[in-house]
């Protein structure tokens, strides 16, 4: 058993005499050391990060149904749902890809845009939109984290480059493009909706005209109706179908 066992205390002269004994190899050691940090500062490129928190909103516009017809997603009207789609909005092959050829600064003042600055020799083998798809899956890989917390509903958003202007800069955009591609994916909803109604007003059309030369077809073919318990029958079903779709081309109008 040891001094320091017994007592529970530190002879620092023991200690001192200790370290000048192996001076020598401190010495070499944090040479050595030194020399391969220096080394691996040339080796190893520096990355930066920018950082940022969303707290996702539910608009007057319904922006929650919104997404969730964009995504084609039967989520429940919740708040921690919807924030949940930011993530895979943001993280999603149409936003990204859109936005490769768009030229954003650097440190050096260049305009670039991550098309250029993501592409090398190795990927000219490729045609163009199969090189967009391997550059998405490095950006998403390497360059551009989103995460959700559950728990707050906000959204985190880092992006990464060895260039700190360009990883700024191309954060910022990247949010700024988001909002619009938020506000492109509400006007195609409205579009798609319009055209959905309008396309149900002409069907309804079409069956009353249909309803309505029903009708005449039938009254000319029958004279006798009201002696007929059948004929009155069927001529009550065609009206009160004629009121239905009558009231449908209302409501659509």
């Amino acid at each position: 058993m040891n001094e320091f066992s017994k007592t529970r205390e530190i002879d620092y002269l023991k200690l001192f005499e200790h370290v000048l004994k192996h001076k020598a190899f401190i010495v070499r050691y944090s040479i050595l050391s030194g020399i391969l940090f220096f080394l691996l500062s040339f080796i190893v490129k520096p990355s930066f990060s920018t950082y940022s928190v969303l707290l996702p909103y539910k608009s007057s516009n319904n922006l929650t149904g919104l997404m969730q017809s964009s995504l084609a997603l039967g989520f429940p009207d919740q708040s921690d749902d919807y924030s949940r789609l930011y993530e895979e909005l943001f993280e999603g092959y149409d936003f990204i890809v859109n936005v490769l050829d768009d030229l954003i600064l650097d440190q050096n003042g260049s305009e670039i845009s991550i098309y250029s600055y993501k592409y090398d020799d190795s990927l000219s083998e490729f045609r163009n939109n199969q090189i967009k798809s391997i550059i998405y899956e490095d950006l998403i890989k390497n360059n551009i984290v989103v995460g959700y917390d559950s728990y707050t509903g906000l959204v985190s958003i880092e992006v990464i480059f060895d260039d700190p202007i360009l990883s700024s800069n191309v954060h910022s955009y990247l949010i700024k493009k988001f909002d619009l591609y938020l506000s492109d994916l509400k006007n195609q909803k409205l579009m798609i909706k319009n055209e959905a109604l309008l396309s149900e007003k002409l069907k309804t059309k079409n069956q009353l005209n249909n309803l309505e030369s029903k009708k005449r077809d039938f009254l000319e073919r029958n004279k006798n109706i009201l002696k007929s318990p059948f004929l009155s029958t069927e001529l009550y079903n065609i009206e009160r179908d004629i009121k239905l779709k009558e009231s449908s081309f209302v409501a659509l109008s």
